[in-house]
Formats: structure tokens, sequence, C-alpha cells
């Protein structure tokens, strides 16, 4: 069993800021509700801000995902264009913000009992070396961490990385 995106809900267009958004997709509450409620791991986006560092966020218009700028016009917001620093600034439901894999591992390692799988999904080429330079810095236990993508490409990259990696 494995939480898409974490618990939910999923962000939905015109969604009234009001509505209880205690564990938007892709935050650390929605992740750690999966894994609390049961499931055996969990699956995460991961893009890179402009400063090119790894984030946990289901496409590059943070718009989005940003408690009430969805259905702004005129407020676009473009992962390419924003720092972590400034992606830290949004809200993406109560309160929380956009977390970095390195925030992501970090709370698979409060689950270390459990065995987690952690299946990150991949769309940006040039992800793909940031991405293994954080796992590397965080000394990431491959085991149970699985990277899928729809590109081919991708996966060949990520190969040519580690033999270790589960793909």
């Amino acid at each position: 069993l494995i939480g898409h995106r974490g618990y939910g809900p999923t962000h939905i267009l015109g969604m009234d800021d009001s509505m209880n958004l205690s564990f938007p997709e892709n935050s650390l509450p929605a992740f750690a509700k999966a894994l609390d409620s049961g499931a055996d791991g969990i699956e995460a986006d991961v893009w890179l801000t402009k400063d090119r560092v790894p984030v946990i966020i289901h496409d590059q218009q943070v718009s989005l995902h940003v408690v009430g700028r969805a259905e702004s016009p005129g407020s676009i917001l473009d992962l390419r264009d924003m720092t972590l620093e400034e992606l830290k600034q949004q809200d993406i439901g109560g309160g929380n913000t956009v977390p970095t894999l390195a925030e992501l591992l970090e709370l698979r390692h409060r689950y270390a009992g459990q065995d987690v799988i952690v299946n990150l999904d991949v769309k940006d080429p040039s992800a793909v070396v940031p991405i293994m330079d954080v796992l590397r810095q965080e000394g990431t236990d491959f085991h149970g961490l699985v990277v899928s993508s729809y590109q081919w490409d991708i996966l060949r990259s990520f190969r040519k990385q580690s033999d270790d990696l589960s793909l």
C-alpha cells in the first residue's frame, strides 16, 4: 500500500481556503499520516528549484499548490523561477511548505523500524545528479528506495549513478 503524494487531499482547482488542509499532497504531514495509517510506503514527485535544490512537489507550476493562488489571474508561480527560500514562503495548506528531498529523507528515518518504501517520481532529467547528491550526502540506505519515471533516459541516468538503486 503506497500513499500517493502522501495522505491527501490533492489540490482541487477553486478549493476554498477555509477547507481543512491538514494533509496537503506532497507535504511532510501527509507522508507521516500515510505511514501512521498503515501505508507500506509513499510516492513523492521530485523537482528542482531555481537554485537546484530537489524539492517534493507535483509539478513545476507552484501556483496550483499554493493556497489561494491557483484561481488568481496573473499569479502564476513557476518552480524554475523560484529559489528554495522563495518557495519556502508559500503556504501549500495548513501552514505547510514544500519540503525538500532532504526533509523527506529525515522523515523516513523516523520510520526506520517499519522498512518504509519511498518511490521518487522524477520528471526532470536535470534533477538526476542533484537528487543523487542529496541521497549520498544524507547517507541514504537505498533499501526500499525506488526511482520511477515515464522517461527512460532519466532511469538510464540514475542507473549510471548507482547499480544499487531500484528503478
